[in-house]
């Protein structure tokens, strides 16, 4: 972006008019203030709206885009926290004493969630419906501290609403809460630990996967992000680390994105299942993999803008000054992948790596002395092609699987298997 920003929040493409919006502190002067919304039309950047105050979310609600914040006015106007733009002007949205952290429309119903504590007269602490005009709570929220939650994401998953944040219910569960449609409660104990937040939320394969400051330390499955069945949390393969690779300490994830049957993967760790990838990775509901991009700051939001990944991170991606929004030029989202055993694979598990090094070419490097036999499989299991490869010695060896269409993977090889993708061109 051309303008001054202290930080992108969330990235969102108003389908509408074709326009990428990103929400933050920005302004189109030497100060802070008026902030603006950064708008993309695929070539150039303006300036949308004047806000005294952070703006957090957008969602388009019918022919009304509705933006939330912790702003106090826009254009001069006191519509404090909520607006709504249509007929070329913007609109009062309705009366929340408190900031909006994020704005979702599921099932056709339009949430709110954020630090307020009322929303048109009603209780709501921290997360409202938009019904009839109004907004409106739903069931009793209540902490076992005084005051209200911080919620920053709201998700539904098998007929539930979930909300996340910072927030402690009042049977004891921390980071998350669950309505079923009458009362409140921490799914499967909550986020065990102190200070614990979801701050991301996205229905994938089946499960509904939760990131956050989640910590393995405190008796978590996961560090950073898991996944919920419905019944009990699973870790989602080794996780994700800090960036020391390890759990010392806090991986946090700031954004899930399903695209394409991959869950794409943000935030402020340095790596995810052990293998090195700065603050983005890519989880195939099998395996996590990565690029080689070296980014600064977190990737809070991302978005796919004509079919082009687009990410809020840091000012600097691989040595180049983004200014707080990239998009990716590459082919594959990811190119080194963990390497998954099916069957005892002997002292090679730990030295053996795969890493797709061109298009249709794969190295791998750790190989035994002598003839290993491998094979190709599409995504379901079925086997494409088979060979065997040669190696002496510590030198890597090539494999050219030229032809590939567009998906997902399997190369096994000495017992193990490695998934990786083929991107369009």
């Amino acid at each position: 972006m051309p303008y001054l920003t202290y930080g992108v929040r969330e990235l969102y493409v108003e389908q509408e008019k074709d326009r990428l919006l990103a929400m933050g502190v920005t302004s189109v002067g030497p100060l802070t203030f008026p902030v603006v919304i950064g708008e993309y039309n695929g070539s150039s950047w303006d300036a949308f709206g004047e806000f005294g105050g952070w703006v957090y979310s957008a969602c388009s609600y019918g022919d009304t885009l509705v933006v939330g914040g912790a702003f106090n006015d826009v254009g001069g106007e006191p519509f404090e926290h909520i607006a709504a733009f249509y007929d070329n002007a913007w609109h009062p949205f309705g009366d929340l004493d408190q900031s909006v952290r994020r704005l979702r429309i599921l099932n056709g119903i339009l949430y709110a969630v954020g630090a307020f504590e009322y929303a048109d007269g009603h209780l709501c602490n921290g997360v409202a419906k938009r019904v009839g005009g109004e907004w409106v709570n739903l069931g009793n929220l209540q902490q076992d501290v005084p005051g209200a939650p911080i919620l920053v994401e709201v998700a539904e998953f098998a007929g539930d609403l979930y909300v996340g944040g910072s927030l402690s219910l009042a049977d004891g569960t921390n980071g998350i809460a669950k309505f079923d449609g009458t009362m409140w409660s921490g799914p499967g104990g909550g986020i065990l630990g102190g200070a614990t937040a979801v701050l991301a939320m996205e229905v994938y394969g089946g499960s509904l996967y939760a990131g956050g400051e989640i910590d393995i330390n405190s008796g978590n499955v996961g560090h950073g992000i898991m996944r919920w069945d419905g019944s009990q949390w699973h870790a989602v393969g080794g996780s994700v680390q800090d960036i020391y690779c390890g759990s010392s300490y806090p991986a946090r994830v700031y954004e899930l994105l399903e695209h394409d049957g991959l869950l794409l993967v943000g935030g402020g760790f340095g790596c995810a299942g052990g293998i090195p990838a700065s603050r983005f990775a890519v989880w195939d509901g099998y395996q996590w993999c990565a690029n080689a991009s070296v980014m600064t700051g977190y990737v809070e939001s991302m978005a796919f803008y004509h079919d082009t990944l687009f990410i809020a991170c840091g000012h600097v991606v691989e040595g180049d000054s983004v200014n707080r929004v990239a998009k990716w030029v590459g082919g594959a989202y990811g190119d080194s992948c963990q390497v998954v055993a099916v069957n005892d694979p002997g002292p090679w598990r730990d030295r053996l790596r795969v890493r797709v090094s061109g298009a249709g070419v794969l190295t791998i490097s750790g190989l035994p002395d002598g003839r290993s036999d491998y094979s190709l499989c599409d995504a379901i299991g079925r086997v494409l092609d088979t060979g065997s490869l040669a190696a002496f010695g510590p030198s890597a060896v090539e494999v050219r699987l030229p032809g590939l269409a567009s998906g997902a993977y399997v190369f096994v090889v000495e017992g193990l298997a490695y998934r990786f993708i083929v991107a369009e061109p």
